[in-house]
């Protein structure tokens, strides 16, 4: 293992052994393995823990190990305790991106304040294989499915060339202790349904079966090397930028016979996802003016040209659009979407977090955001209007629940107060053809 280590390191030029490295140590075995072979191949380290306050007395646990762990090896240990679900309703974030935030804000403080050369993080082979398959699945396209880059910025990932039983074998043989973390073993989590699920199965129909994804990953992301080097010609032709907005030439783009490639590359970087591409390119030569939305820029197609411009975030704080050919939403909560056509022997869902409407009355983008007071709806089963903060009174609804409440409207009518009650005027009715689901996660 320290062998493969350090020639990973030279191969991929990662750091010298001069430089002072800010390790990412959470306690579990990954990062401790991680940090032991710097502390034995004597790097200079500074060691970093973030409790995210998620699980409680584990949280605080993992926190004590880590600081006798730093002590043990003689390494200067800097330790920040957040309130990660505060920090996520504030800024309308998973709980998930609230802690990456977090975690590399922190990590990148660090670094400037010990004038550290990188972040190294101990990800490795069996988080590599599981992030190609949740992009595969998410339909990230060639850069998804490239797997997660050895060195991106000032983060690198030294531990990658090992897999999850190279790293247990290696603290076995070594009595490294670690922690274990209760919530690698949930099913909720995608990432654990992958590690749990599918790779056994693949094991079972075809053994070794990780060593040929970890090749093909690879030879993606040579590929994708490759890719952007033969585009970023044609990009330039097709391309040009104004102050934060972009301007692509509709007509030079149809002229390719790679066009759609080449829009999706351009894009795919402001947040547009696959299907919004699509849609997109299916309008390309329809009537200017139709509008898509990613969480930052709007696109909007104008009669010769491609404009992608940023969201005004002042007037939009706090505010997600869903696209007409979206499935999935990860903020500032996970959710899927989905479109079908309704029988009606089909029973409506009374769970609070799935809401059905008449698809035919939404217009798209639906658009998520906090409730603000003025704000009004129709409840569901009520003939009149009523204000949300009559209505919120109504329920017995706290001061405290208020504030993270999130609501759904389409056109400026609100559809969904979400997680509570949807409007009656887009309920499903006798006269209903197709209906649109949407279900929090």
């Amino acid at each position: 293992m320290k062998e493969q280590f350090i020639n990973f390191i030279i191969n991929n030029n990662l750091f010298s052994k001069e430089d002072t490295i800010i390790v990412a140590v959470s306690g579990g075995i990954d990062s401790c393995i991680l940090l032991n072979l710097f502390y034995n191949l004597k790097y200079k380290c500074v060691v970093a823990h973030c409790n995210f306050s998620l699980r409680n007395e584990e949280s605080d646990n993992d926190e004590k190990f880590v600081n006798k762990l730093a002590t043990k090896y003689k390494y200067e240990i800097i330790v920040k305790k957040f309130d990660t679900t505060k920090y996520a309703e504030e800024n309308g974030l998973s709980i998930q991106m609230a802690a990456r935030e977090l975690r590399y804000t922190f990590f990148e403080e660090i670094r400037q304040k010990y004038n550290c050369k990188v972040i190294a993080t101990a990800h490795h082979a069996d988080d590599n294989i599981e992030t190609f398959f949740i992009n595969l699945i998410r339909g990230t396209g060639l850069k998804g499915i490239s797997g997660i880059p050895v060195k991106n910025g000032r983060i690198v990932r030294p531990l990658l060339f090992a897999t999850r039983d190279e790293i247990y074998t290696y603290a076995k043989l070594n009595n490294i202790e670690w922690c274990e973390d209760s919530s690698n073993k949930s099913l909720t989590y995608m990432r654990n349904k992958i590690r749990h699920n599918l790779m056994p199965l693949l094991e079972e129909i075809k053994p070794n079966s990780q060593k040929t994804i970890l090749r093909n990953i690879e030879h993606f992301r040579n590929t994708e090397i490759l890719l952007k080097e033969i585009l970023k010609y044609k990009i330039e032709k097709i391309i040009r930028h104004k102050n934060d907005t972009i301007y692509i030439d509709i007509k030079e783009l149809t002229l390719s016979n790679s066009g759609k490639t080449i829009l999706y590359e351009i894009i795919n970087s402001y947040g547009f996802n696959p299907k919004q591409i699509n849609k997109i390119w299916e309008t390309i030569n329809s009537l200017s003016g139709k509008m898509f939305y990613s969480k930052n820029y709007c696109l909007n197609k104008d009669r010769e040209q491609i404009i992608v411009s940023p969201i005004n975030k002042e007037n939009n704080k706090f505010k997600y659009y869903i696209d007409i050919e979206q499935d999935w939403v990860s903020e500032p909560f996970e959710m899927s979407i989905e479109k079908m056509t309704w029988d009606a022997n089909q029973k409506i869902f009374k769970d609070k977090n799935i809401a059905m409407f008449d698809a035919d009355n939404i217009e798209f983008p639906l658009v998520i955001r906090r409730w603000n007071f003025g704000d009004y709806f129709q409840p569901y089963g009520m003939k009149g209007f009523k204000k949300l903060s009559d209505y919120f009174i109504d329920e017995k609804i706290s001061i405290i629940e208020k504030e993270k409440i999130w609501i759904i409207e389409s056109s400026n009518k609100i559809v969904w107060i979400i997680g509570q009650r949807i409007d009656d005027r887009f309920k499903i009715t006798n006269n209903t053809k197709n209906i649109l689901v949407l279900q929090l996660y």
